[in-house]
């Protein structure tokens, strides 16, 4: 429910806003699949990149890799995302009908 949502938000100390896509609109205008599936978008409004924050999911993982974390600083510094699409995992979207 958006009460647990946004207790949970409280309970984290989430400081982002946080986005309740009442008619699924932005989710399928994006594809988003899972939650989290992150979309980054440069200054210029483009798509920069898509998928998984991390591979934290994966129990069978050698090392953390942080997909995000490395598209947003290879953006801060101008460098071209060389991993911009990576195949989103987690919890998939119950869409409201």
């Amino acid at each position: 429910s958006s009460e647990k949502m946004k207790k949970h938000a409280t309970d984290a100390n989430y400081s982002m806003p946080y986005l309740m896509d009442v008619d699924n609109r932005l989710a399928d205008a994006c594809g988003a699949k899972t939650t989290p599936h992150v979309f980054m978008f440069d200054s210029a409004d483009k798509l920069v990149y898509k998928g998984r924050i991390d591979n934290s999911w994966d129990t069978k993982r050698e090392s953390l890799e942080k997909y995000l974390e490395i598209a947003i600083e290879n953006l801060e510094q101008e460098k071209k995302i060389k991993e911009n699409s990576t195949a989103p995992r987690e919890c998939s979207i119950k869409r409201k009908k």
